[in-house]
Formats: C-alpha cells, sequence, structure tokens
C-alpha cells in the first residue's frame, strides 16, 4: 500500500519526488486506565479532540499499533514509562 501519489511531471526538481514519512507514523495519544487494557475493566478510553473510545476498540489499538505507554499519577505527573512497543507498562 503507498502511502503517497507518484508524480508523472517528469520535472527533475518535482518537490512530490521528495521522500516523506510514511502514512503509518501518525501519533495520537488515548488515555485509558490499565484495567481497561488488561481486560479487567470495560472502562472507555479518551480521545482528545474526538471523544470517547470504547473499551475493545482501546484493547484493539494498544494490541495492534506501536505504543509507547505512561502511567500517570493522581498528580497528572507522568509516574512511570514503558519504551518498548506493544502493550504493558510498568509504573516503577
Amino acid at each position: 500500500m503507498q502511502a503517497h501519489l507518484d508524480c508523472r511531471c517528469g520535472r527533475e526538481d518535482c518537490p512530490a519526488q521528495e521522500k516523506r514519512a510514511a502514512a503509518d507514523a501518525a501519533v495520537f495519544h488515548v488515555l485509558a486506565h490499565q484495567s481497561t487494557l488488561d481486560g479487567t475493566s470495560n472502562d472507555p478510553g479518551y480521545l482528545p479532540g474526538y471523544g470517547i473510545l470504547p473499551a475493545q476498540q482501546v484493547r484493539d489499538l494498544a494490541a495492534n499499533g506501536g505504543c509507547q505507554m505512561f502511567c500517570v499519577g493522581p498528580n497528572g505527573r507522568i509516574a512511570g514509562r514503558d519504551g518498548r512497543q506493544g502493550r504493558g507498562w510498568d509504573a516503577g
């Protein structure tokens, strides 16, 4: 699957020939409880700018996308981080 359309103008200096980031390089932030990700809760997640995401959709995104998860403490600050790809994190 292509991330862009090929240019057929034939110009050597065509700006469409520049290397661009792939379409799968999109980044978005989903807020969810760990219990939702674990499947022990059906609390929905939240996608800022969009709204509520059903729990199963949150789990599907976490399972199928490259994820980097953060633990946010009660004060709203990041309390832990997992740089691994995929599900799960350690609040440390």
